[in-house]
């Protein structure tokens, strides 16, 4: 498994050293439990006892799934840096600043590619397969859902809305 804090260190400074200055983050962790995202910035308020007021600080997570040995390194490193833009710009999300900011770091480190999301292919790893499934039989495209909900139930009252408009059918 990849070195998070050693990964994250490096991606703070690709980060400083464009200019950018996120929040304080307090915390960095692996969570081993998210299966349908890469990462996330989480934020908090801290009183600050030296400037005596509230503070917005930060917390990241990223992925077990993607900080196995065989993850693309570059794939690794953007995800963690866009977690770092997200604490740069609080509340923004995936706004005009967070963007400009994105743009600068791909600018100056080409190998990074910042983008709002990304797909396991990204990371050479295989796609986590879901519980239940559903395929087009006109096209061919799996819905995968690890729930139980009314597509999976009653699959014949769907139609596929990928443009085609084919009958699904259950297949797990």
């Amino acid at each position: 498994m990849k070195n998070l804090k050693m990964l994250y260190d490096e991606c703070y400074e690709m980060v400083v050293n464009c200019g950018i200055t996120p929040v304080p983050i307090k915390s960095v962790t692996v969570n081993s439990r998210a299966t349908s995202r890469w990462g996330a910035c989480k934020y908090h308020w801290e009183y600050d006892n030296k400037n005596q007021k509230y503070v917005i600080c930060c917390a990241i997570e990223i992925s077990k799934s993607i900080l196995g040995d065989d993850s693309d390194l570059n794939a690794v490193k953007s995800t963690i840096i866009h977690e770092i833009l997200h604490a740069a710009n609080p509340g923004e999300h995936h706004g005009g600043n967070w963007k400009k900011d994105a743009r600068k770091i791909m600018n100056r480190y080409p190998e990074i590619k910042i983008t709002r999301t990304s797909s396991s292919e990204e990371f050479g790893i295989a796609q986590p397969k879901t519980k239940y499934a559903v395929v087009c039989e006109k096209c061919g495209y799996e819905l995968g859902r690890n729930r139980m909900c009314k597509l999976i139930r009653y699959p014949n009252e769907f139609v596929h809305g990928g443009g085609c408009g084919g009958a699904l059918k259950r297949i797990r």
